[in-house]
């Protein structure tokens, strides 16, 4: 449900009528391996232990809350993808430094390489939103397949949970481009500028965001209905 998946579908491609299948195998079956090899993780009586083994989302296992309704199947749309040269295979964001005066970004992107290609491309970063309009330009060398930059901002608008200020996001935009301006790939994402800590002892663990002390009040969701296909 969490994992992206992508497969090379160029090999059995066929000038028409293809067809895409996908077999799936009980979730709760696919999880008994790891439990039986590895153990329950904790002693919590209230929840299925299979939970912890398989990337799915909580409430589809019992608890005092709900049944056990654990779904299968596709938790996302399918895609076909089509490039000859490279593509924005992962874009990772991360919050170095924050205040209320600057902010420093650390922006990390991955490429796939099509069939071995050592082109030397540029990646070009936008951030927008809350009256910013940032760019930044990220070299590819031949043969490189990752690469780094730091973003400064200066006067951030910091993300803060519900209760606590407003949960501003940015949009962060990325182009992969050849030397000479093809467009290969693009990739959007919104983010919010914070840092996260945690403090823990013997008798609590404490947040803090953005430095600030935060009470964390537990909370349970699930939908109003675990039946796929209904509305309410």
């Amino acid at each position: 449900m969490f994992i992206g998946h992508r497969f090379n579908i160029k090999p059995y491609l066929k000038q028409s009528k293809n067809v895409l299948y996908i077999k799936f195998i009980s979730s709760t079956k696919q999880s008994d391996r790891p439990l039986h090899r590895y153990g329950k993780l904790g002693q919590k009586h209230l929840r299925d232990p299979r939970s912890a083994y398989i990337r799915k989302s909580a409430y589809q296992f019992p608890s005092i809350f709900g049944p056990s309704l654990t779904g299968c199947g596709i938790f996302r749309d399918v895609k076909i993808e089509a490039s000859n040269v490279a593509i924005i295979e992962d874009l990772y964001l991360r919050t170095i430094d924050c205040n209320q005066h600057y902010a420093d970004i650390r922006i990390a992107i991955a490429l796939n390489r099509i069939n071995q290609s050592n082109t030397p491309l540029h990646c070009k970063i936008t951030i927008t939103g809350g009256g910013l309009n940032l760019s930044q330009q990220v070299q590819f060398e031949e043969g490189d397949s990752s690469a780094t930059t730091v973003l400064h901002i200066d006067r951030p608008i910091l993300w803060w949970p519900h209760g606590y200020g407003v949960p501003h996001l940015y949009h962060v935009k990325t182009e992969l481009m050849t030397g000479d301006g093809q467009l290969l790939d693009t990739n959007c994402q919104d983010f919010g500028i914070r840092t996260i800590r945690v403090e823990m002892s013997d008798e609590k663990s404490e947040f803090f965001i953005n430095e600030q002390r935060i009470h964390i009040k537990g909370t349970d969701w699930m939908p109003t209905s675990l039946f796929p296909g209904t509305t309410n």
